[in-house]
């Protein structure tokens, strides 16, 4: 079994443990849920998290790593996206032009769309795959 195929696997199993834990605390949350008791989709959120850890940073962690490294399909670059060039994409990001909730990207190579995203954190964070120049942007 090649490393991709370790590392696939490693975020399948953990991706199972997370959905198992968001299904527990989603079954807890809302059972004593009352809507009556303001609680915001952000406390929600940081709770179910925290409920998570340390498999969601886990699992975060392996996704990205997996992005630098996974072979790629191509496909059509479709009409409805934005089309960029990576270091464009990276300007916006630092001047605080785009988050992780506006939408994610997808890398170009040869004038085809490839299947390995990218995200603004990504750009935050160091995690640009290399051989790529351009993206294609997806709003929400």
């Amino acid at each position: 079994m090649t490393n991709i195929e370790q590392l696939k696997e490693q975020i399948d199993l953990l991706d199972d443990k997370v959905d198992v834990l968001i299904d527990r605390f989603d079954s807890k949350w809302f059972k004593n849920y009352n809507p009556l008791i303001e609680k915001s989709f952000n406390q929600y959120s940081k709770e179910r998290n925290e409920y998570c850890q340390p498999h969601l940073d886990e699992l975060k962690k392996l996704k990205v790593e997996y992005r630098l490294i996974k072979p790629y399909t191509l496909e059509p670059i479709p009409d409805y996206g934005d089309v960029m060039f990576l270091n464009e994409f990276i300007d916006n990001v630092k001047n605080g032009g785009l988050i992780n909730y506006d939408g994610y990207g997808l890398y170009i190579i040869d004038n085809q769309m490839t299947d390995i995203e990218i995200y603004p954190s990504d750009v935050r964070n160091n995690h640009i795959r290399e051989g790529f120049d351009t993206i294609v942007w997806f709003n929400r």
